[in-house]
């Protein structure tokens, strides 16, 4: 039978009685009563609750059509009937329905606003909405636009969950590469690198309130640990430089009482090598420290070793100039032996010659020895002719000019042992004008020593001519 009707019926009955009142469910539930006789069997108006064989229909209202619940009417000889009499059942099971579908959509908020979205948990409520049939109420109709409205949110919060999980994926990430640089000595591009993890860290966003505090902890866990251990690096690096500092000031006024005053070129030298290579050893006083206190420490050498520079490229001069001077002279006393002028003038000639070479002074060893071997061995060959052309000489000439020889080589020793102790002077001498004047004696002293040297070599040629 087909319980769907599209009007309400009378049965032809125009006694028929028509009760309409409110379900919970908004719907209307229409009652007909019909077909009711008398004993006479006349038509009469059917009265509810009667038993007097009349007809009975009930169905719920829904939009333009008619869901019937129940229907009694008399047969032929029996009553037929279709549904439940008391139709209880059916409206107990669309109240169920209303009942199950507000409770599902309950959920449904309440899992939208959960913390911890399960959208397992939302395909099981989407499931027990679409089990449950749709009688098309007033009710459900309001109902099926707050489940839409449901079913947005959760979406919403589905995509939120997900955001929240690929955020917690993200975080945990960060917090291991934040780990592993922790211990990291690698203070400039850590630090750089750290920095870098917070603004990917602010990037990926919220991972759900249960998670947020836990994993922050845990990054910041991880970052302290760095800076803390950075911090204390350089805290220690700071008292270091400030060591160092205090060491460097030291190996600076050290140079500067050594080189600011002296002569003593090799041995200053010495000490200010000494002082770099222990510059070298002290550790770092910070980079604008270290630049202002080596070009303070660099100043005190450069001056020193420009003060040297010029010496010696003034001795270098006079080296040039003595060296041009005695090569001139070896020229004039190859000229005299060439001329085999053997007579007293000639001799008094090589012997002026003699003089002036100790006049002119060292010539630097690289030249010295050269020249002086040359003269020498013009002097030497010049005297032995001379000699051997010359009368013998008395033997109480021979035994004066002895006594002569060795005068002379006592003389030299005690001048020798005198430049000895003018070096030493020298060392401990600070004031260059006196280190200049004590040059000078010593200058003195050599002449003397070669003029000596000079004269023992005549009497000794002279011994063995």
């Amino acid at each position: 039978m087909n319980n769907s009707w599209d009007q309400v019926p009378n049965f032809d009955d125009p006694y028929a009685k028509i009760h309409t009142r409110k379900h919970s469910s908004g719907a209307e539930i229409i009652e007909v009563l019909y077909g009711a006789v008398d004993s006479a069997g006349r038509p009469t108006t059917p009265e509810r609750n009667r038993s007097d064989g009349h007809g009975h229909w009930i169905a719920l209202k829904l939009d333009d059509t008619y869901q019937m619940l129940y229907w009694r009417h008399p047969g032929e000889g029996r009553v037929q009937e279709y549904g439940d009499s008391t139709f209880g059942d059916t409206l107990k099971a669309l109240e169920g329905d209303i009942k199950e579908k507000e409770s599902i959509i309950n959920e449904a908020f309440a899992l939208a606003k959960a913390e911890q979205y399960s959208v397992r948990d939302f395909e099981i409520l989407c499931s027990r909405w679409n089990n449950l049939f749709n009688w098309n109420t007033p009710k459900e109709q309001k109902l099926e636009q707050r489940w839409l409205i449901a079913v947005e949110k959760n979406n919403l919060a589905k995509i939120r969950n997900e955001r929240q999980e690929n955020s917690r994926i993200v975080k945990k990430g960060l917090i291991q590469e934040a780990v592993s640089l922790s211990d990291s000595t690698d203070w400039k591009s850590t630090n750089s690198k750290m920095k870098e993890l917070m603004e990917r860290w602010k990037e990926a966003g919220n991972a759900g309130k249960v998670y947020n505090d836990q994993l922050w902890k845990e990054f910041q866990l991880a970052r302290q640990t760095f800076f803390d251990r950075q911090n204390k690096h350089f805290s220690e690096l700071n008292s270091q430089r400030i060591q160092s500092k205090q060491k460097k000031q030291a190996l600076i006024r050290d140079a500067r009482s050594t080189a600011q005053y002296s002569v003593d070129w090799k041995g200053t030298g010495d000490k200010l090598q000494g002082l770099l290579e222990l510059w070298k050893s002290v550790g770092s006083a910070g980079y604008e420290e270290d630049k202002r206190l080596w070009e303070e420490f660099h100043q005190i050498s450069a001056e020193f070793y420009s003060r040297k520079k010029a010496y010696y490229q003034k001795l270098d001069e006079q080296f040039l100039q003595n060296k041009q001077s005695k090569s001139e002279l070896i020229a004039e006393a190859q000229g005299i032996a060439g001329a085999y002028d053997y007579s007293a003038s000639g001799a008094n000639r090589m012997k002026a010659l003699q003089q002036r070479w100790r006049e002119i002074g060292f010539a630097g060893k690289d030249y010295e020895n050269q020249l002086w071997s040359s003269f020498r061995s013009i002097m030497d060959a010049y005297f032995d002719s001379r000699n051997a052309a010359l009368a013998n000489k008395h033997q109480e000439w021979v035994a004066k000019t002895q006594d002569a020889i060795k005068r002379r080589q006592l003389r030299i020793s005690n001048i020798q042992q005198n430049n000895q102790n003018l070096y030493d002077r020298i060392s401990m001498t600070r004031n260059p004008n006196k280190v200049d004047e004590i040059y000078g004696w010593i200058k003195e002293n050599d002449a003397r020593i070669r003029e000596l040297e000079m004269e023992i070599y005549d009497m000794e040629r002279q011994l063995r001519g």
